[in-house]
C-alpha cells in the first residue's frame, strides 16, 4: 500500500521515537521498498547514526514476516496491508498498530461548489495515482448537480466512461470480487488501454458510473489508482445511505468525504458517518494525511475498533515512545481523605474504607467537590 510513502514515513517516525525499525514489504514491492531503506540508511549515516536503525528484508515471505514478528527482540508492530496481514499481526502477540482498507465515499450535495469540488477531486485522486488508501474511491452526486459535475471533472482531464468501456474496466481493474493489483498506481491512459480502449494519454482520472454498491458492482470496492466510480442519488439523504453502503462494503472507520455549504449536510455526515476521518469541501487524500488540513501528519491512517484496529488515530512518533510517570501526591490529599472519611461513615451510619469515595463522587458535598486541586497541577511541573 503506497509502498515508498508508507516505509520513508514509518521509518521516520519509529527513528524519531529512538526505535530501529526492520521493513518487511510486501513481495510486489520489495525493491522500491529496498531502494527506501537504501536512502535512508544513507541519511542517517551522513548524519553521524548507525545506518541499521533502518533495515528492509531482501527476500520477504510470509514465513519471513510471521518470523520476525514473533522475534523476541521485536517491541511493536506496525502492521500496513490487507485485512490477513493486520490480523496476523494483532496475532503475534505483540502491541500492534494495525490499518485497515479504505474505500472513501465522497457526496457531493446540492450546495456545494461544484467547480472547487471537480478540481479537488481530480487532484486528490491523481496524487501518486490513486495509492493513498484515503483517496476518493466513489463520486456520490446528488442528481441536480450531476451534470455540472461531471462536465467540470473533464474540463480538469477525467474520461466518463461509456457503458461498454466501464464494463471493460471492471474486467481489468478486479478480479474474483477484489481489487486486480496489476493496475495499482498506473496511469489512467495505461489501464484503459490494459482494459480494451484508448483515452487520451494526459487523462487524469477514469469515471465509471455504478447503480449500487456490492458483487453487482464490481468498481465499487477499493482501487488504488486513479478509477472511479460515480453513483447518482436524489438528495443528501439517499447520498447518506450509499455513503453508508460503501463504507462498510470495504472501508470501515477510514475515511469519507462531504462537499456542501448547507450546514445541515455537514453535521450529518460528522455525527453519523462510521469513519474516523471527515473530511469537509477538500481533498480527501491531501485532507486525511495532514496536509490540507491540521490532522496530525501520517500516512498510517489507524480505522479504530470498527475495522478491528487499536487505535482511530493518525499513526505519528507520539505512538512509538513509552511515556514514564512520575506522580507527587496532592498537598491536600490528607485533609480531603479525613473529610472524605467522616462524609462516608456520616452517610452510611459507619465508617467506609479509607479513600473509597474520591472528590467528584455525586454522593458528596458540593463543598468536598470543589476542594483545591492546584496542588496537582503543581506536582506534575516539578
Amino acid at each position: 500500500t503506497n509502498p515508498t510513502s508508507t516505509a520513508l514515513f514509518k521509518a521516520l517516525i519509529s527513528v524519531k521515537g529512538r526505535n530501529a525499525i526492520v521493513l518487511s514489504p510486501h513481495p510486489r514491492s520489495r525493491r522500491c521498498i529496498g531502494e527506501t531503506a537504501a536512502v535512508l540508511r544513507r541519511a542517517i549515516e551522513r548524519a553521524g547514526g548507525p545506518p541499521d536503525l533502518v533495515l528492509s528484508l531482501s527476500n520477504p515471505t510470509i514465513e519471513s514476516t510471521g518470523a520476525l514478528m514473533r522475534h523476541p527482540r521485536v517491541a511493536v508492530i506496525l502492521a500496513t496491508g490487507g485485512t490477513g496481514l493486520v490480523q496476523a499481526a494483532y496475532s503475534s502477540g505483540k502491541p500492534a498498530y494495525g490499518v485497515g482498507p479504505g474505500n472513501v465515499p465522497v457526496y457531493v450535495d446540492r450546495s456545494a461548489d461544484v467547480e472547487a469540488a471537480a478540481r479537488a477531486v481530480v487532484e486528490s485522486q491523481s496524487f501518486d495515482n490513486g495509492t493513498l488508501c484515503c483517496s476518493e474511491q466513489a463520486l456520490v452526486l446528488d442528481r441536480p448537480i450531476a451534470d455540472a459535475m461531471l462536465a467540470a471533472l473533464r474540463t480538469f482531464g477525467a474520461h466518463l466512461c461509456s457503458e461498454e468501456e466501464t464494463r471493460l474496466l471492471a474486467r481489468a481493474c478486479t478480479l474474483r470480487g477484489h481489487m486486480n493489483p496489476d493496475v495499482v498506481g498506473k496511469d489512467p491512459a495505461w489501464i484503459a488501454e490494459k482494459a480494451g480502449f484508448r483515452v487520451p494519454p494526459h487523462t487524469t482520472v477514469l469515471l465509471a458510473h455504478q447503480g449500487g454498491v456490492g458483487r453487482d458492482w464490481p468498481l465499487s470496492i477499493e482501487i488504488l489508482a486513479p478509477v472511479l466510480s460515480v453513483h447518482l442519488v436524489d438528495g443528501w439523504r439517499e447520498g447518506c445511505r450509499v455513503s453508508m453502503e460503501t463504507l462498510r462494503a470495504e472501508g470501515l472507520g477510514h475515511t469519507c468525504g462531504v462537499w456542501a455549504r448547507d450546514e445541515r449536510v455537514v453535521e450529518a455526515w460528522a455525527m453519523e458517518k462510521p469513519a474516523n476521518r471527515i473530511l469537509v469541501n477538500g481533498p480527501t487524500s491531501q485532507g486525511a494525511v495532514g496536509y490540507s488540513t491540521w490532522l496530525d501528519p501520517s500516512v498510517s491512517l489507524g480505522c479504530g475498533p470498527q475495522a478491528g484496529n487499536i487505535s482511530s488515530d493518525n499513526i505519528t512518533a507520539r505512538h512509538l515512545i513509552n511515556v514514564k510517570r512520575v506522580a507527587y501526591t496532592r498537598r491536600d490529599w490528607a485533609e480531603v481523605d479525613r473529610r472524605d472519611h467522616a462524609l462516608a461513615a456520616s452517610l452510611g451510619g459507619q465508617a467506609a474504607p479509607r479513600g473509597s469515595m474520591l472528590p467528584g463522587d455525586p454522593a458528596l458535598s458540593s463543598e468536598l467537590r470543589e476542594a483545591p486541586i492546584s496542588s496537582a497541577v503543581n506536582a506534575s511541573s516539578n
